[in-house]
């Protein structure tokens, strides 16, 4: 006995060869959706290949803008007691001096942030616990290591240079992802694969 078979639907096609078909009148269309799918595959793999790498270089730039907003008065607030705290400085300790108004600087900007956070908590850390050591209670400097950790951690948001970078170098991957796709789709060798299978 013969396993039965489902009877499947039969389409017929019937083609004018003298009419052309609608790809052939206006290819535009039909390359204009392929490059819109390619450009949506760029982007997936763009963020698998670069997401996690550009989130911890540059922390979190893509927060709602109302908490960019709070980030960016934080960080206006924080970049005048740095500057502030560098300017008192400026006679004492130099070194300490001229780090807190760059650091300040790089701040209001909110370039390098996440770098330039780290490094404020690290030196004004090592800072704190030298004056402990000595018997001195450092107020402003365990301040401004807990205001660095607390800024290094949230990112700048969106309104700062390192969101634009970010957003730049992402657009250049996504824009080289997209063009492999569309290379690799409209070449001999995806014909030859696509044949071989």
């Amino acid at each position: 006995m013969f396993p039965t078979m489902n009877n499947a639907e039969v389409i017929t096609l019937t083609v004018n060869p003298a009419e052309s078909t609608v790809g052939a009148l206006h290819p535009e269309a039909c390359i204009k959706r392929m490059r819109r799918k390619a450009d949506i595959e760029g982007a997936t793999l763009a963020r698998k290949k670069s997401g996690g790498l550009l989130r911890s270089l540059f922390g979190q730039t893509s927060v709602s803008p109302a908490r960019s907003v709070v980030i960016l008065v934080l960080r206006v607030l924080f970049g005048a007691c740095l500057a502030l705290h560098g300017y008192l400085l400026l006679d004492s300790q130099v070194i300490l001096a001229v780090f807190s108004m760059a650091s300040a600087g790089l701040l209001l900007l909110g370039l390098a942030m996440r770098s330039v956070m780290t490094a404020s908590a690290l030196c004004f850390a090592i800072l704190s616990g030298m004056s402990i050591e000595a018997g001195v209670f450092p107020q402003t400097e365990l301040l401004i290591a807990v205001m660095s950790v607390g800024l290094a951690f949230s990112g700048p948001g969106r309104y700062s240079i390192d969101a634009l970078l970010r957003k730049w170098i992402f657009r250049s991957i996504r824009r080289y992802e997209t063009r492999k796709l569309m290379q690799r789709r409209f070449s001999y060798r995806a014909y030859r694969y696509v044949n071989m299978c």
